[in-house]
């Protein structure tokens, strides 16, 4: 039943029109699941640019309505605060390029069409960090307060600063400079990245499609945390479908060669091909399989990948599934951070865990 329910899922996003097909105790469910992974207005763009959405149920039709409104609002809002942190670190003449779902809105792509969003990432090269952080506290970002050992592990080790509120419309932005931290050893060199920069009519800077493909993918497959990970993978399939056409392949694998991300956009495209049928009649795809394909890459995404990119819903997420994801949070993790940082720093996060477990989380905060 709960295989049933996600093979009906992916049939929706590669064939809209199934959907008009399905009767109102099946979409009850998807709606559920669809809800809970934030995909609903994602449905509700694809149906209605194919011209299907007409044809669903009246109760369908509801809800993905319902869920459109709040994404285009969210969108607006994401775009009125794209333009502010533009103009905010313009100042010092630093060209923020906006990543992930604010890049995909500002973008135009089909998946940024319906994406709703818990914060908004930028990338600045590094040596603008520490400008960039100054420039948005002096306009109302400011970040948590942090104990001494969380301000070491995002100053030495991680790839971005702590994430930034805003004191008056409570938005949040994360903002990066490198695309993994660079403690796991792997940190590509950022330029590369700032070389596939595109603006949009607004003048706001987002990644190229190829580039925007690579981060995404890179994002999605070295994460320990996969809760997010069928609507990350939808992100995937729609921009593979909308720009897999050209020299997209071509700079796709370039990039990942150069930043040496090869495998991952392996482990990418072979759960792709696995979920969702994608299949690229390309060479350069052709070589990325010769490449890394083999008995342990296709266990990988066979056995460990497909089952904990499932929606994570009681609907469809099953005892396989959550053991797949807790075998991806352990090796998240482990690629990471070298074996020795790694058993110190889960040591010493399980430590505040359990003291502020005991005695209360402010009762060690420094006055």
């Amino acid at each position: 039943m709960k295989s049933d329910f996600f093979t009906t899922i992916v049939q929706l996003f590669k064939d809209t029109s199934t959907g008009a097909e399905l009767d109102d105790r099946q979409w009850e469910s998807i709606v559920f699941i669809l809800r809970q992974t934030q995909l609903l207005a994602t449905l509700y763009q694809l149906a209605l640019s194919n011209n299907d959405f007409q044809h669903y149920p009246q109760y369908a039709r509801k809800h993905l309505q319902a869920a459109s409104v709040y994404a285009r609002r969210q969108a607006q809002q994401v775009r009125f605060e794209c333009l502010e942190i533009s103009a905010i670190l313009k100042q010092s003449n630093i060209t923020p390029v906006f990543l992930k779902g604010a890049g995909y809105t500002l973008s135009g792509s089909q998946n940024g069409k319906g994406r709703v969003y818990s914060d908004i990432d930028v990338l600045v090269p590094k040596q603008q960090l520490g400008t960039a952080q100054q420039l948005l506290q002096k306009n109302g970002w400011f970040a948590k307060k942090l104990n001494d050992y969380d301000e070491r592990y995002y100053r030495e080790w991680a790839h971005e600063i702590p994430p930034m509120s805003n004191v008056y419309r409570g938005t949040v932005i994360d903002v990066h400079h490198n695309i993994i931290p660079p403690i796991s050893g792997r940190a590509p060199d950022s330029q590369l990245f700032f070389n596939e920069i595109e603006l949009n009519p607004q003048g706001l800077a987002h990644l190229s499609p190829a580039a925007a493909t690579l981060h995404s993918c890179i994002h999605l497959f070295t994460n320990e945390d996969f809760s997010n990970g069928f609507r990350d993978l939808v992100d995937l399939y729609l921009l593979m479908q909308q720009y897999g056409q050209n020299d997209y392949w071509e700079k796709l694998v370039t990039l990942a060669e150069q930043t040496g991300f090869t495998l991952e956009l392996f482990y990418c495209l072979d759960t792709l091909k696995q979920i969702f049928g994608l299949m690229p009649d390309s060479p350069f795809v052709k070589k990325i399989y010769k490449r890394h394909q083999n008995s342990f890459t296709g266990l990988l995404s066979h056995g460990l990948f497909k089952p904990a990119l499932s929606p994570h819903h009681p609907l469809v997420f099953g005892f396989k599934n959550n053991l797949a994801s807790f075998l991806i949070y352990i090796r998240g993790h482990w690629i990471k951070m070298p074996v020795h940082i790694l058993i110190a720093h889960l040591s010493v996060k399980s430590f505040f865990i359990s003291r502020d477990f005991l005695f209360g989380k402010y009762q060690f905060d420094k006055e």
